[in-house]
């Protein structure tokens, strides 16, 4: 049993602002329920199917007890994507939590912490899922990345990937990292992703790229709009 994925589904910046003029007054009332909403509330978990609490820092009341953000990358992979027993999985960045439930869903899990020398450390066309949760962010040469993402997912395979974006940006900028006192060298930046990435994806080799704009208040996927990017690689 799987249950639906309450999101709407944008391939660029010109059909999001159709469709976010078409659905304001839907967006005006989730906004409103938001601030309505109380510091714990009843909800249901899209993962385990059970009646829930969803806790101020978005935390489930579940066994598991993963927050919005994770609950709403499973429920995606569960009724987006399709997960069999044996699906291969790479797993690019260290989100331990949600490969450990893949792994009791059945999955085989590839697990690449980070880039090593500007490579991914597997080989080429390995993965039928390449899942990439809050990480690329992190990783400049943007173009450098994609291209490995690209090198390690097999044809018509999918990739899954979440990071900062900013609706209203037509194009990527980076930010610089505030450095501690007395430290003279600054962190690397840190991208805020725009609509040009769906393009950069494009230009990587996949097709069927586009950004799932998801919210509920029963599964607890409220806030701001933070979409799950997913595209296909070209055969």
């Amino acid at each position: 049993m799987t249950l639906s994925f309450p999101a709407a589904r944008i391939s660029s910046q010109d059909e999001f602002q159709v469709w976010a003029n078409s659905e304001r007054a839907v967006l005006e009332q989730q906004l409103a329920a938001e601030q309505s909403l109380p510091e714990i509330r009843q909800g249901s978990c899209g993962l385990c199917f059970d009646t829930t609490e969803f806790h101020p820092d978005t935390r489930c009341s579940c066994a598991k007890s993963f927050t919005g953000h994770q609950r709403a990358a499973l429920h995606f992979l569960q009724s987006r994507v399709g997960l069999g027993r044996g699906t291969q999985i790479a797993m690019v960045g260290a989100d331990t939590r949600i490969s450990g439930q893949l792994k009791d869903w059945g999955a085989r899990i590839a697990p690449l912490p980070r880039l090593v020398a500007g490579k991914l450390p597997i080989h080429d066309a390995t993965a039928e899922l390449v899942l990439c949760l809050d990480y690329a962010q992190h990783v400049p040469p943007l173009a450098v990345f994609l291209r490995e993402l690209a090198r390690i997912v097999r044809s018509n395979g999918v990739l899954v990937i979440t990071l900062p974006f900013d609706v209203n940006a037509p194009a990527t900028r980076a930010r610089p990292v505030e450095r501690p006192p007395g430290v003279q060298e600054s962190a690397a930046p840190i991208y805020i992703f725009g609509w040009d990435f769906l393009d950069l994806l494009r230009d990587a080799g996949f097709r069927d790229v586009a950004a799932h704009f998801y919210w509920s208040a029963e599964f607890g996927y409220t806030g701001p709009f933070d979409p799950i990017i997913s595209a296909v690689r070209t055969s």
